[in-house]
């Protein structure tokens, strides 16, 4: 049972993380600091991972800041 209600707490804390990627990018942005604004929306990305809708819209903001496909986030090698 407790195991359980740990995962749970993580994936809250998960997801509070990733909405203060998304605020954060939005303020950096308006301050123009978009190549930082466009790697906290990557950040929130991979941490909204599971809930793909959310997932999405991030994705969307990183390759409008960077004029590149998501593709071409991930390393090469």
């Amino acid at each position: 049972m407790a195991h359980g209600r740990h995962k749970s707490i993580l994936k809250i804390i998960g997801l509070l993380h990733a909405l203060r990627y998304g605020w954060a990018a939005q303020r950096d942005e308006k301050k123009g600091f978009s190549l930082t604004a466009a790697m906290e929306w990557r950040e929130a990305a991979d941490l909204l991972a599971p809930i793909t809708p959310l997932a999405e819209r991030c994705w969307r903001e990183w390759e409008r800041i960077m004029h590149l496909p998501r593709c071409l986030a991930e390393p090469i090698g």
